[in-house]
């Protein structure tokens, strides 16, 4: 029974997944028009709402689609 617990946590922390996004757009150069005018190379979107911008490496870790 003491064992029960920890393989419990660990079991669910295993099956933490990544937020679903319906695509991901990548190698791009996306201008944005906040107030300094950052570039992003990468975005998540859903819904046609966009979820996240940023590098590609930060979007494919946050992010997974088909």
């Amino acid at each position: 029974m003491r064992l029960l617990f920890p393989i419990l946590l660990l079991a669910l922390a295993s099956c933490h997944s990544q937020p679903r996004a319906d695509f991901i757009v990548r190698n791009a150069h996306i201008y944005t028009a906040d107030s300094h005018f950052s570039r992003a190379e990468a975005m998540a979107v859903r819904q046609g709402k966009i979820l996240a911008l940023g590098t590609e490496q930060e979007i494919l870790k946050g992010y997974s689609s088909d």
